[in-house]
């Protein structure tokens, strides 16, 4: 028998989908900020102080963490910590952009603290509607 997942799994995994999209975008861009702005990126957001991989890994972390399938957490963050590897190395190849190992660390942390986000969100959803 074949397993269908609920409307809402197949919703949020395809919203994990378009955001590995953007970020893969974001990061390997020339000029990743031109796609939402057309002048320098706003400071009040935080961009340009050296966090915007953290945000980023940390918010891919905590979807894929909530739409993953029935893959160990360590599976996930290896495979972030993997694409955060390759994207740093691809930098080196696009203008403007460098390879810079406290992005990596960023996009490490980033990961790995979005999938404990994630983890946590999920044990607190389970137990709310459990009762």
């Amino acid at each position: 028998m074949r397993f269908n997942p609920p409307k809402s799994l197949l919703i949020l995994r395809s919203a994990t989908g378009c955001l590995w999209v953007l970020c893969t975008a974001l990061l390997l861009l020339p000029k990743p900020w031109v796609l939402f702005w057309n002048r320098n990126i706003p400071e009040e957001l935080g961009f340009g102080l050296g966090v915007e991989h953290l945000y980023m890994f940390g918010t891919l972390g905590f979807f894929v963490e909530l739409s993953r399938r029935k893959w160990h957490p360590f599976t996930w963050l290896h495979i972030l910590i993997a694409y955060g590897l390759a994207t740093e190395i691809l930098q080196h190849f696009v203008p403007r952009r460098t390879c810079d190992i406290m992005d990596f660390s960023q996009d490490c942390a980033g990961a790995y603290l979005g999938i404990l986000c994630g983890l946590i969100a999920k044990k607190i959803y389970y137990r709310l509607t459990r009762r």
